[in-house]
């Protein structure tokens, strides 16, 4: 049946396989056509193809849906697509080695990893107190290298794509552009970013052959299209953000001090300084994350502010319980209030809901309402003065 609707939306089934609770899909596309429909479309027409002919399925599942909405897609570049078939087609052999038992009404439960627990990574943003240090020289500094090698990477990946392994690949990217005792370099980026640390360098370089493969991928896809328009573009300006690791770029101040420690560009040379951190940040952390292991900070900037980015990886153990006699808490986003909190059962009965509302977050968006009519009423201030000055000349022509 899928391969009926693939003939028929004019898509490619390239490698297929049916697991327990889901379906793994190598799939080629046009690129105008959205993974989201596609993915309805396919859902939709199963779901309906299997009610049909058994219709007591609806009884048994969760609010009589066959599938859960969320879905994950990827894309694949020509050399790695040989890679994703072979892991796709070995699924199923790995599934039969795994182990099972029954519970008490003889449904088959797979003793899978990923049932068991399910991994979580939360990020908090501390905020930088305001203080003279060079935040934004060494953030515009990392921006400029990455954009810099993303114009480099372009020229040469004819040469880079020939290398299927991605940490040779990788050196062979670094070797072009930075100069050792027993190398030399085809690029100048050394003379362009001086002394720069190993670890941006090496951060930098990755970021930028991500973004030059795939574009590259996006531009095959399109030319196979045939399409004149919506050709992808490459873009150099980027909103790259730098990472800090720890020790050689990064060091925690004092136990229970807000403060810590940044090797930052001064517009010269890459010195450490010392920053100040928001005490009410640096208590949550000390609050809720005690014990537990943080990533290296990325630096970040939002509203002309700046702000270290933490994020901390986890492993929740899964309940066992059987989806009918579990209770459900939704959140659900709102326009009007912030968001809707509803506790419910499986079968959708609903014990208790909860309106949160912060007022702090009204007026905002009541200022936020009032500006956007101002400008569309008005129009900007660029706009009506260029309009003044315009009606200006034309009055003294006349």
């Amino acid at each position: 049946m899928l391969q009926d609707l693939a003939e028929e939306y004019r898509f490619q089934i390239l490698a297929m396989e049916v697991m327990p609770d889901h379906i793994h899909m190598l799939v080629d596309c046009r690129p105008q056509f959205y993974i989201s429909d596609m993915i309805k479309i396919m859902k939709g027409n199963l779901a309906r193809q299997m009610f049909l002919l058994h219709p007591e399925l609806k009884k048994e599942l969760w609010g009589g849906h066959l599938w859960n909405p969320s879905y994950y897609a990827v894309t694949v570049s020509d050399r790695s697509r040989e890679q994703v078939s072979a892991y796709i087609e070995g699924q199923k052999e790995k599934e039969k080695r795994k182990p099972e038992y029954r519970d008490h009404s003889g449904n088959v439960w797979f003793l899978r990893e990923r049932w068991k627990k399910m991994r979580t990574v939360s990020s908090y943003g501390v905020e930088i107190r305001k203080q003279n240090i060079p935040a934004r020289q060494t953030m515009e500094i990392y921006r400029q290298a990455v954009g810099y090698l993303t114009e480099i990477y372009a020229q040469v990946w004819e040469e880079l794509r020939k290398i299927p392994e991605t940490k040779k690949r990788f050196n062979t990217a670094e070797h072009m552009v930075h100069m050792t005792k027993k190398n030399t370099a085809r690029f100048d980026f050394d003379l362009r970013f001086p002394k720069m640390p190993s670890y941006l360098r090496r951060s930098a370089i990755q970021h930028a052959l991500g973004s030059v493969s795939s574009y590259e991928t996006r531009l095959g896809q399109w030319k196979e299209t045939g399409v004149l328009s919506g050709r992808p573009k490459l873009t150099c300006r980027n909103h790259a953000m730098p990472v800090f690791y720890r020790d050689v770029m990064y060091r925690e101040g004092a136990e229970g001090t807000d403060e810590a420690y940044l090797k930052l560009y001064d517009g010269h040379d890459w010195k450490w300084f010392r920053v100040y951190l928001k005490r009410t940040d640096m208590e949550y952390l000390r609050r809720n994350w005690k014990g537990k292991k943080t990533s290296a900070p990325a630096l970040e900037k939002r509203h002309r502010r700046y702000f270290l980015r933490f994020s901390c990886t986890e492993e929740v153990t899964l309940t066992k319980t059987p989806v009918k006699e579990q209770i459900i808490c939704s959140v659900d986003l709102g326009i009007n209030t912030d968001a809707v909190c509803t506790i419910m059962r499986s079968d959708g009965t609903v014990l208790g809901r909860r309106f949160i509302d912060h007022p702090s977050e009204k007026d905002r968006m009541y200022a936020l309402g009032r500006i956007r009519r101002f400008q569309r009423e008005h129009g900007s201030a660029q706009t009506q003065g260029k309009m003044g000055i315009y009606e200006t000349s034309e009055h003294r022509t006349g």
